[in-house]
């Protein structure tokens, strides 16, 4: 499945904001291959359960797969945050980067989900330094790592395209026009709400997305086609596309392409709704999967711990046997001790020969030590 978007990150955290902000965050989960789930709590909203993959999503679900044995990074974040206040939830500018607030024994940290590149998951405390990190990463211009200083990505265009005006978006649009070929990969750059939108404004004002911008209207009219869809993403429409029984795509508003190949819409009245129905096979199969890894692992220890009871079964009889044999010694037993105390130069050979039934083995007189075998 296809990585989210910025204009589709963005109406999520709008989306999940009753539910997390001024709540509290009472479970982290790790699911294993980037997945994660995160459980809140609020009096207004009671318990909320997010599942996070990170590049492909992060929404309300009613899935609670099994997380399996904690890693060392789960552990440390949940004795960092868990059980503690969210004061806010937001996204990084334009970026798909989510940044949850949190109070923590007085101090103030941001949890920050990076939902590009490779995905992580980061813990920064009040003197912007990580604490803790899903991966640690080096790029050209920034790092990140335990103890390192955190750094937001670099921008290469409007850095809030959701506060930004028409003429900021026109302003981009023209620059990007007079790079000349493929302009849209050349506005995504400064415009950043993903290709599958942009393309759609380029589709509807008529105009190549492949190709050139040939004049002032084609501009404007891109510009006023992405200050369009940023204001209809204010009240998203979530559908779910299918051809031939098929996923094809989802969406947050229709996308003229997919209408034009008939491809079947599914409305949904949230995007947490379409994005759990969208993955929750997968999730529920690699959960199965898991689940199966799990069962042959416990099958594999059951017999283990079989065969270690069968082995201490007969140690066990053979200890009682032994108990049993000494008991019947002891008589001679307390008089070989009785013996050498009266005897303090006995020889190993005289004790054979006076002690037969006990085979004496060793005698060390000097640290007073004889062993003796007892046999059957």
């Amino acid at each position: 499945m296809r990585e989210i978007t910025s204009l589709e990150l963005h109406a999520l955290v709008d989306e999940l904001r009753p539910s997390i902000e001024n709540g509290f965050l009472r479970k982290f989960y790790e699911l294993g291959d980037g997945s994660f789930r995160f459980g809140f709590y609020s009096t207004e909203s009671g318990n909320t359960m997010v599942y996070c993959k990170l590049l492909v999503t992060f929404n309300k679900t009613l899935l609670a797969e099994s997380a399996g044995e904690a890693s060392d990074f789960s552990m440390g974040i949940r004795k960092r945050v868990e059980n503690t206040r969210v004061t806010s939830i937001t996204q990084h500018g334009s970026d798909r980067i989510i940044i949850m607030g949190i109070v923590a024994k007085g101090a103030n940290y941001n949890l920050i989900i990076e939902m590009f590149g490779k995905g992580n998951i980061v813990l920064v405390n009040e003197m912007g330094t990580v604490e803790q990190c899903y991966k640690s990463i080096a790029f050209r211009d920034r790092k990140i790592a335990p103890r390192a200083k955190y750094n937001f990505p670099p921008s290469a265009g409007i850095r809030d395209i959701w506060s930004a005006d028409y003429d900021d978006i026109l302003a981009e649009v023209k620059k990007a026009a007079a790079v000349g070929k493929k302009v849209m990969a050349e506005l995504s750059k400064g415009i950043g709400i993903g290709p599958l939108y942009l393309e759609d404004v380029f589709n509807r004002e008529g105009v190549n997305p492949k190709g050139r911008i040939e004049s002032v209207k084609e501009s404007e009219g891109i510009a006023r086609g992405i200050a369009d869809t940023l204001e209809r993403m204010r009240k998203p429409m979530p559908v779910l596309y299918t051809l031939e029984g098929k996923v094809l795509d989802y969406a947050i508003m229709p996308i003229k392409k997919y209408e034009q190949m008939g491809a079947t819409a599914k409305r949904y009245g949230t995007i947490s709704e379409l994005l759990d129905d969208l993955h929750s096979e997968e999730r529920t199969l690699v959960s199965n999967e898991a689940g199966e890894r799990r069962l042959e692992e416990l099958k594999a220890n059951i017999k283990k711990q079989e065969e270690l009871a069968k082995q201490l079964g007969k140690e066990s009889d053979d200890y009682q046997k032994a108990g049993h044999r000494i008991f019947e010694m002891m008589g001679e037993i307390n008089e070989l001790i009785s013996y050498l105390g009266e005897n303090r130069r006995a020889d190993l050979e005289e004790l054979r020969k006076r002690f037969p039934r006990l085979k004496v083995k060793e005698l060390d007189l000097k640290n007073k030590v004889v062993k003796i075998e007892i046999g059957e």
